[in-house]
């Protein structure tokens, strides 16, 4: 028996309004059927269809009705496709180009379009100032890349010796490059505590002030700007050994220290567009997160590096 939509609507007692598709047969348990096209006249493909109206007595209409409200209130039942649509259906990553018309029957869902992550666009730029490099013509240069290759190009001396910077970051309206200078490192820690501004066209460090309140000697390896408050975090190396968490005032330089040291050397970090702290513990290769309140460190998981 070939299906047929039913549109359901009673005018009065007995009598039910049906879409038939004028091509098929519809079979029912009191009556015979509509009438039947002459078998002579030829059946048009993808001819519409037409409202007939049949005389039902009651109890095949109620019948009618409670069959088609069970075939249209059932609830949508996933049906399992192949390996890759099925990998693809909760992923919160883009879809690819073919998902569409392979998987989602020609409209690509919601939930796998999700807003463009506005940390990480393709031809945006990125700013390296880089100390140790082996290629010497590299070494203590500021160098840009447009994400996400890793085509440089070389505007000038950043971080020149005896000059130390290992923590910089623009600031949230991405307009100022901030930079902390840590000076000369050794055995016994750093003696630098100047923090200013790079000149993002040649690099140059113009210091602004001197951090006070840090731990003594440290090596400043972190600075970040909340995208939520606005706050500067810096994390700071001591010399022994552990990982200090503390904010910076760049208007007068003052340094708050946040909660005890950390064992581990935490190198470096950052901060979500959510405004959750992550670093990254040297000692250890792993991820951490880093409570803003009490700068207890969180295990994420190894780096595998």
């Amino acid at each position: 028996m070939a299906r047929v939509g039913v549109a359901r609507r009673l005018v009065r007692p007995g009598l039910l309004i049906v879409s038939i598709g004028m091509a098929m047969g519809l079979a029912t348990p009191a009556f015979a059927g509509p009438p039947q096209r002459d078998k002579s006249e030829p059946t048009v493909a993808g001819q519409k269809s037409e409202a007939t109206q049949i005389e039902l007595d009651p109890d095949t209409a109620a019948s009618l009705a409670r069959a088609a409200d069970f075939e249209y209130a059932q609830p949508a039942v996933h049906v399992p496709q192949s390996a890759e649509c099925e990998a693809l259906r909760d992923s919160a990553l883009p879809a690819p180009a073919w998902y569409a018309a392979r998987c989602a029957g020609g409209v690509p869902p919601e939930f796998l379009t999700p807003a463009v992550n506005s940390d990480f666009i393709p031809g945006d730029t990125t700013y390296f100032c880089a100390l140790f490099s082996p290629t010497p013509a590299l070494n203590r240069r500021l160098l840009t890349a447009p994400l996400p290759t890793s085509t440089y190009t070389n505007l000038g001396a950043c971080s020149t010796a005896p000059a130390s910077i290992f923590a910089f970051d623009f600031d949230n309206p991405a307009t100022t490059l901030w930079a902390i200078n840590s000076g000369v490192c050794g055995a016994g820690g750093c003696n630098g505590t100047s923090y200013g501004t790079i000149d993002q066209a040649t690099g140059a460090f113009t210091s602004v002030g001197n951090i006070t309140g840090a731990p003594a000697a440290a090596n400043f390896a972190g600075l970040r700007f909340d995208p939520t408050t606005g706050t500067v975090y810096v994390m700071a190396l001591t010399t022994a050994g552990t990982s200090q968490l503390m904010t910076l005032n760049l208007t007068t330089g003052v340094g708050t220290l946040i909660g005890a040291p950390s064992a581990g050397i935490i190198i470096d970090i950052a901060i979500s567009n959510s405004g959750v702290i992550y670093g990254h513990d040297l000692s250890l290769d792993r991820i951490v997160t880093i409570d803003k309140t009490t700068g207890a460190v969180t295990n994420v998981g190894p780096t595998g590096i």
